[in-house]
């Protein structure tokens, strides 16, 4: 195992301990036919649900649950002793520890976590999407839940979301509900949701920010310009290793905003 460290958009520096999921023996964690993939909701339903028009007494609230991969269902008795192994990073020594759940960095955490929250969300009676497996109907209730990992996106009449919201926060340690309205705009998975007497509307200005941060170009010189190439490229160089890491983490960056917002 390692320590993380991520710069997040509040602001604030975000620290974890993470196992190093290349280093695992697959095959004698989690057997030969594992699947490992998982779904996250896709950014034009999140689109949907955040921007088409509402009745007077829909919401919208977003729940985020703490620390999720470490609120995974345990694993079984039954299966093989996993252990850890991990520099202390305050006196250098190398401890062991008995692992008996899922933690960041393993190459199972996301669909153990997935395996969790979506049977859960299906027992308390919602209907889970055929062609869109991370949002959720609960006809009953009539609220429409969508999942992207640990954040849960929810609307419909405000009581009912606020029925649901207590029953997640029951069920999972969560952060505290946020609810969408004119004097409070809403983060969510790069966008910034925000409302006024004219309607509901989608900006990538924080993600921006905090990109502009991790590339270490937050204090760059902004100019405009009329196309992003103005003449043919002759220089032939092969990048550095950091010059080509900066090239690769700005295009994921730079796609990830195309995509996402829509601009």
């Amino acid at each position: 195992g390692g320590f993380g460290v991520e710069f997040k958009r509040s602001g604030l520096w975000k620290a974890r301990c993470v196992v190093q999921g290349f280093a695992e023996d697959k095959v004698k964690l989690d057997g030969a036919d594992f699947d490992y993939s998982s779904d996250v909701v896709g950014l034009t339903a999140i689109r949907m649900l955040m921007l088409a028009p509402r009745s007077r007494d829909e919401a919208i609230a977003l729940r985020d649950i703490s620390t999720a991969f470490l609120q995974s269902d345990m694993f079984a008795p039954e299966d093989p002793p996993r252990y850890l192994r991990l520099k202390d990073p305050v006196t250098g020594a190398v401890r062991y520890f008995r692992q008996l759940g899922v933690v960041y960095g393993s190459a199972s955490a996301p669909v153990r976590w997935m395996h969790t929250l979506h049977p859960w969300l299906v027992s308390i009676g919602f209907k889970q999407g055929k062609n869109e497996p991370c949002v959720f109907r609960h006809d009953e209730l009539n609220i429409t839940v969508a999942s992207y990992v640990d954040d849960i996106a929810c609307r419909g009449p405000r009581a009912n979301v606020e029925k649901f919201m207590r029953m997640l926060g029951d069920r999972f340690q969560c952060k505290e509900v946020q609810w969408l309205g004119a004097d409070a705009p809403l983060d969510h998975l790069g966008m910034v949701f925000f409302e006024t007497e004219k309607g509901t509307y989608l900006s990538m200005q924080s993600y921006i920010e905090a990109m502009l941060v991790k590339l270490g170009m937050q204090h760059e010189h902004a100019h405009s310009v009329r196309q992003p190439i103005s003449g043919p490229i002759t220089d032939r160089t092969p990048l550095g290793k950091t010059e080509a890491q900066l090239f690769m983490s700005a295009c994921g960056m730079i796609g990830w905003l195309a995509g996402t917002g829509r601009c």
